[in-house]
C-alpha cells in the first residue's frame, strides 16, 4: 500500500486532519470508537428496560408507544455497532499498514547505516597504500558490517596461483594468518574455483557447513577478470543467519576490496622500482668513480714515466731507463686487464660472451703465456706446471684470460715473494686449471660471494681493482661447459679449482 492509501484510510477512519496518520493517534481514534460503543451497548438497554416498567407515567406510554420505543432503539444499537464495526475493519488495515511502514522505515535504516559503513569502509581501503594496512581494514571492515564471527583474506599466491594463503584475519575464523590451501580444497577453494559467492545457511546439514555454526559467506575478490583471493565469513552463534541480502552486499565490498588490493600492490611494485632505479643510480654512480679512478692510476704512472724517460733519458742509466720501463709495461698489463674484465662483464651481462673453440696443444699454449705472466706480476714467483701434448678443442683466449684472472687475484691478496702454483690436469670430459696461492685463505661464508659482480675482498696492500677478475672466471668457465670451486691450500691460502669441458683431438694439427 502506498502513502495515498494510507491517507485515504484515514479519511474514511475518520482523521481527516492528518495529511499522514500515525499510529497514536489511529489507536487513540480506535479507543474512541469503542468507548462510543460501550456506552451505546450499556446506555440504550437500560432505556429498554425502563421503558417498561410500570413505574413509567400513563402520559408517556400514551404518547409513545413501548413497542415502537424499544424498536428504534434496538435499531440505533444495531447502526452504532455497524459504524463501530466498520470504522475498527478500516483502523486495523491503517494500524497493519503504519506497522508495516515502520518496519520498512526501520529496515531502511538499518540498510542506509550499513551502507554508510560500507563507503567509509571503502574510502579507508583506497586512501591506504600499504598492502597489510589494505587487508586489515577489509578483514576488520567485513567484521563489523555484518557483525560477524569470523573474517578470513585469503589471497592467491604469488609463486603458486594454484595456491590460497591467509593475509589478514578479523574476530575467530578458525584459521591463523599463514595458513595455505590449494584451489579447490574447503569451502573458500571450492569458490575459488568456481568463481562463484557461496552463502551457507544456518540449517545446512552438509558436511561443508559442519564447522560453521550459524552459517558462512564466501565470496572470491577479482579485479579486472584476474583472480585477486576471497573473502570468507562465519556468522558465530551470536548473529543470526546471514540473508541474500548479506551475500550481495560482501560481494559488492568483494569488488572494492580487490581493486584496494590491486592498487596496493601496484603502489609496492612502484616503490621497489623506485629503490631498484635509485639503487641502481647509486650502484653506477659508484661504479663510475671506481672505474674512473682504477683506469686513471695506470696511466697516470705510464704517463709520468714516459714523461720523465721523455725529458731526461739521454741522462739516465739505462739500468734505470730499463727499469722505468718495465713498470710502465706492468702498469700497461694492468690497465688492459682491467678493459678486458670490463668488456668480458659487459657480454656476460648482454648475453653475448661466445667461445670459439679450435684444436689447441692446452700445455704448451699455458707454458708459452707463463713467461708474459711471470713479467705481469714481479713480485711473486710462479710455477707452471703443464704437460704438453694435452690436446683439446678449447678456447685458448678464454683459458689464458681465466688463468691472468687467477693469478691477478691471487697477488691482490697475498704478501709479496709468497709463491702461487699454476697446475693444469686432464678429466674423462675435458680440463681442469688449478691455482693456488699461500696467502691467508678465506673464511668459508666468503667463498662464494667473490664470483658476484663489484665483490671485492679486504685488500690489504691496496693494489686496486674492480672487483670483476672472479666474476669474468665463473663467466668463462661456465661459457665453457664448466664450473670454479674454491678449496683451502695445505699449509694457509686459497686453491681454485675451473672444471672446463673440452673435447679431445686425435689428428687435428694444434693452434699454435
Amino acid at each position: 500500500m502506498t502513502t495515498t492509501d494510507a491517507q485515504r484510510l484515514a479519511r474514511t477512519a475518520g482523521l481527516k486532519d492528518l495529511r499522514l496518520p500515525h499510529l497514536e493517534e489511529v489507536d487513540r481514534r480506535r479507543a474512541q470508537l469503542w468507548a462510543l460503543s460501550l456506552f451505546v451497548a450499556l446506555v440504550l438497554p437500560a432505556v429498554m428496560v425502563v421503558s417498561g416498567l410500570d413505574g413509567v407515567e400513563s402520559q408517556i406510554t400514551d404518547v409513545l408507544e413501548i413497542r415502537n420505543v424499544r424498536l428504534g432503539l434496538l435499531a440505533m444499537l444495531v447502526v452504532v455497532l455497524g459504524y463501530v464495526a466498520e470504522r475498527e475493519v478500516t483502523l486495523r488495515r491503517l494500524t497493519a499498514l503504519l506497522v508495516e511502514e515502520r518496519v520498512l522505515t526501520a529496515s531502511l535504516v538499518n540498510r542506509v547505516d550499513e551502507l554508510n559503513l560500507l563507503l567509509r569502509a571503502t574510502r579507508a581501503m583506497n586512501s591506504a597504500l600499504d598492502l597489510d594496512a589494505v587487508l586489515d581494514q577489509i578483514a576488520d571492515s567485513t567484521h563489523t558490517l555484518l557483525r560477524a564471527g569470523g573474517v578470513s583474506i585469503m589471497l592467491v599466491d604469488a609463486e603458486d596461483p594454484e595456491v590460497l594463503a591467509v593475509a589478514a584475519i578479523a574476530g575467530d575464523p578458525g584459521v591463523s594468518v599463514g595458513r595455505r590451501q590449494a584451489i579447490g580444497d574447503g569451502l573458500a577453494g571450492g569458490a575459488v574455483a568456481r568463481r562463484d559467492a557461496l552463502l551457507i545457511g544456518a540449517d545446512d546439514d552438509q558436511p561443508r557447513a559442519r564447522h560453521h555454526r550459524g552459517g558462512a559467506l564466501v565470496v572470491p575478490m577479482e579485479v579486472r577478470g584476474q583472480l585477486v583471493g576471497v573473502i570468507s565469513v562465519t556468522a558465530g552463534g551470536d548473529r543470526e543467519p546471514f540473508t541474500e541480502f548479506d551475500l550481495r552486499g560482501v560481494s559488492v565490498f568483494a569488488d572494492a576490496a580487490a581493486a584496494a588490493i590491486s592498487n596496493a600492490r601496484a603502489y609496492e611494485q612502484q616503490l621497489g622500482r623506485v629503490a631498484s632505479l635509485l639503487e641502481q643510480d647509486r650502484a653506477k654512480n659508484e661504479f663510475l668513480t671506481l672505474v674512473t679512478h682504477e683506469l686513471r692510476t695506470p696511466l697516470t704512472s705510464m704517463i709520468g714515466l714516459m714523461t720523465l724517460m721523455a725529458q731526461r733519458g739521454e741522462e739516465m742509466e739505462p739500468a734505470k731507463v730499463a727499469e722505468y720501463a718495465e713498470i710502465a709495461r706492468s702498469q700497461g698489463w694492468r690497465l688492459d686487464r682491467l678493459i678486458e674484465n670490463l668488456l668480458e662483464s659487459s657480454r656476460t651481462m648482454r648475453g653475448a660472451l661466445d667461445i670459439t673453440l679450435a684444436p689447441a696443444d692446452v700445455g704448451a699454449e699455458i707454458d708459452k703465456a707463463a713467461v708474459g705472466l711471470q713479467r705481469a706480476l714481479p713480485d711473486h714467483p710462479i710455477t707452471v706446471t703443464a704437460p704438453a701434448g694435452i690436446l683439446r678443442q678449447v678456447d685458448m683466449d678464454a683459458i689464458l684470460r681465466i688463468i691472468d684472472n687467477l693469478l691477478s687475484n691471487a697477488a691482490k691478496y697475498t704478501p709479496a715473494g709468497t709463491p702461487i702454483d699454476v697446475r693444469l690436469g686432464e678429466t674423462a670430459t675435458g680440463l681442469v686449471v688449478t691455482v693456488a696461492d699461500h696467502g691467508p685463505g678465506l673464511a668459508p661464508e666468503d667463498k662464494q660471494a667473490l664470483f658476484e659482480k663489484f665483490t671485492r675482498g679486504p685488500d690489504p696492500y691496496d693494489r686496486g681493482g674492480l672487483g670483476l677478475g672472479l666474476f669474468v672466471v665463473r663467466a668463462l668457465a661456465e661459457a665453457h661447459g664448466g664450473r670454479v670451486e674454491i678449496d683451502d691450500t695445505p699449509g694457509g691460502g686459497a686453491t681454485f679449482r675451473v672444471w672446463l669441458t673440452a673435447e679431445r683431438v686425435e689428428d687435428a694439427t694444434p693452434a699454435g
